[in-house]
C-alpha cells in the first residue's frame, strides 16, 4: 500500500527522528527520549516503544497534525526521511458515516489548539516516576488542548460510540464484549485513561495492524 492509499482512520507513528534544523531536531530528540522511557515501563516486554509521535488521517484525506505551537491539518505529516509506520484499528471496519461524522467534528474542534504541553509532561515525566495513576483523571472530551496521542484516541473513541451499543448485543460481535472492542482496550483485558495514551500504545495493543511502513531516521 502506497502512502497517498492510507484509509481514513490510520494511525501514523513517527519516532522523533525530524525536525526543520538542529535545535528544532534536539528538542525533538529530548523529549522523544522521556517518551520512550515512560513507554519502556508501560510495555517492559516489548520491542515496539520508540513511538513519540501519532497522528491521524482524516476522512477528507488530511492528516490531523498535534505539534507545536498549534493543532492544524496537514498534507505532509512527516519530514523527509523520517521512520515512520501507519496502524489502522480494526474497529474502524465497521464504522458508519455517523462514525466518521463524529471523528471529524472532534479533530475539527482540535484544530487552532495550543499544543498541550503539560500534558506532555504528565505523559513523558510524571508517570515515568509514578506520580500519577494510569485511572486517575476520567476523560473529559471538553477539555480541548491535548497531546498527540491523547487527541488520536479522542478521535477513535468518539467515532467508537456511536456504534458502541453494537458491540454488546451478542448478535455479531458476542455478548459483553464493549470493553474488548473500544479503541482503548488492552491485551489484558483492562483499558487505559484515554489522557494517559502514549504513542506506542497503537503498537502494543489487540486490533491495532500494521499496513504501512518506512525505513529512516530514528532518534
Amino acid at each position: 500500500m502506497e502512502f497517498a492509499d492510507l484509509p481514513a482512520g490510520t494511525i501514523l507513528e513517527n519516532y522523533g527522528g525530524g525536525g526543520r534544523n538542529f535545535f528544532e531536531k534536539l528538542m525533538n530528540k529530548m523529549l522523544t527520549k522521556a517518551i520512550q522511557l515512560h513507554q519502556r515501563k508501560v510495555w517492559p516486554k516489548s520491542d515496539h516503544v520508540d513511538a513519540a509521535h501519532s497522528a491521524i488521517k482524516l476522512p477528507n484525506g488530511k492528516w490531523l497534525a498535534i505539534v507545536a505551537p498549534r493543532v492544524s491539518q496537514t498534507d505532509e505529516p512527516l519530514f523527509p526521511k523520517e521512520q515512520a509506520r501507519a496502524y489502522r484499528w480494526e474497529g474502524t471496519t465497521h464504522f458508519t458515516p455517523e462514525c466518521w461524522q463524529a471523528l471529524e467534528a472532534v479533530a475539527n474542534r482540535l484544530i487552532g489548539a495550543d499544543y498541550d504541553f503539560g500534558q506532555l509532561m504528565d505523559i513523558a515525566i510524571k508517570q515515568t516516576f509514578g506520580w500519577v495513576p494510569d485511572t486517575a483523571s476520567i476523560f473529559d472530551l471538553g477539555r480541548k488542548k491535548k497531546v498527540c496521542s491523547v487527541g488520536v484516541m479522542a478521535c477513535l473513541y468518539t467515532g467508537w460510540q456511536k456504534i458502541a451499543e453494537k458491540f454488546n448485543t451478542g448478535n455479531d460481535y458476542g455478548a459483553d464484549r464493549t470493553d474488548y472492542w473500544k479503541p482503548n482496550a488492552r491485551s489484558d483485558g483492562s483499558t487505559m485513561n484515554i489522557e494517559r495514551i502514549p504513542p506506542a500504545f497503537f503498537e502494543n495493543e489487540p486490533r491495532y495492524t500494521l499496513i504501512w511502513e518506512r525505513k529512516g531516521e530514528h532518534a
